[in-house]
């Protein structure tokens, strides 16, 4: 099941329209039912666009497997917050109390380490089936006494 991020970028594809974060931004708010009025001069709602970054961020929900737009959300990411913060290489959500963002800087390797262990680690690793051990029947030192088996008394003689 494709999430809200991706089913904007294919409406985006859909109408023809260049995959920028304004276009991509707009599709998203008619997906969760935000009202955009016609005027372009009116303020898109604090709360859209929280919800917009916290779908950029979010990892894809089948991380081990390919997701359809990856990579179109992977870039959007990136030019979004560089639009927002001015970084080049990304930052984090806006707090929904106070509205402030806080950057950071990944550096290439570090990126580049990060998705080549993705492509490492993509596969499950099983764990061996755990096998039970067998109890072992206890040993006695003096056979079990049955007091109403056979009479030994004979024997005795």
């Amino acid at each position: 099941m494709s999430s809200n991020i991706e089913q904007a970028i294919h409406n985006a594809l859909t109408d023809a329209l260049e995959l920028t974060v304004p276009n991509v931004l707009v599709a998203y708010l008619r997906i969760l039912g935000y009202a955009l009025p016609s005027g372009a001069s009116t303020p898109i709602p604090h709360e859209a666009l929280v919800a917009f970054e916290h779908a950029l961020d979010k990892e894809p929900a089948g991380a081990l497997g390919r997701r359809m737009y990856t990579a179109e959300v992977a870039r959007l990411r990136r030019e979004y917050w560089k639009e927002r913060i001015g970084v080049p290489a990304g930052g984090r959500c806006t707090c929904p109390a106070c509205g402030k963002t806080v950057a950071y800087e990944k550096e290439e390797a570090e990126e580049e380490a990060q998705k080549a262990m993705r492509q490492k680690d993509g596969r499950r690793k099983l764990k061996g089936r755990r096998v039970v051990k067998r109890r072992r029947e206890p040993t006695y030192r003096n056979p079990p006494i049955d007091p109403y088996g056979p009479s030994t008394s004979a024997l005795a003689l």
